[in-house]
């Protein structure tokens, strides 16, 4: 009986990873661009409140999907980070869900909810 049912689970994956191989999922591409080229995107997005992968889809004329929720700011911290940031705060380097609140107040005190009062003028190449 325990055969049978390793079977079934493992057929029933099985016709998951078909079924999703068919229903169109996306995959992800990298594109090279200048630095330049990168900047320019990223403001342009930034000043239209997108991101830089919706801006691009925006310029190849592909559809933008609906935004469900503000996009939070994600960034990537190591273990060393984790432990200049603990000592910085003075808080155990074990304790990420203290340090994630320190450093979510860090920046929102230096990038308060404010109208934006001034857009600089870049002049690109």
């Amino acid at each position: 009986m325990a055969r049978k049912d390793k079977k079934f689970i493992t057929q029933e994956i099985f016709n998951s990873l078909i079924s999703a191989s068919t229903t169109g999922k996306t995959k992800q591409i990298a594109v090279d661009l200048s630095v330049n080229g990168r900047k320019k995107l990223t403001i342009e997005a930034a000043v239209e409140d997108i991101t830089p992968s919706e801006k691009a889809r925006q310029v190849l004329g592909l559809m933008l999907r609906e935004k469900i929720a503000p996009a939070k700011l994600t960034i990537r911290l190591s273990e060393e980070d984790y432990r200049l940031l603990a000592l910085k705060y003075g808080v155990d380097r074990d304790d990420k869900l203290t340090i994630r609140d320190k450093v979510a107040e860090e920046l929102a005190e230096k990038y308060p909810d404010e109208e934006l009062q001034f857009i600089p003028t870049i002049q690109w190449p």
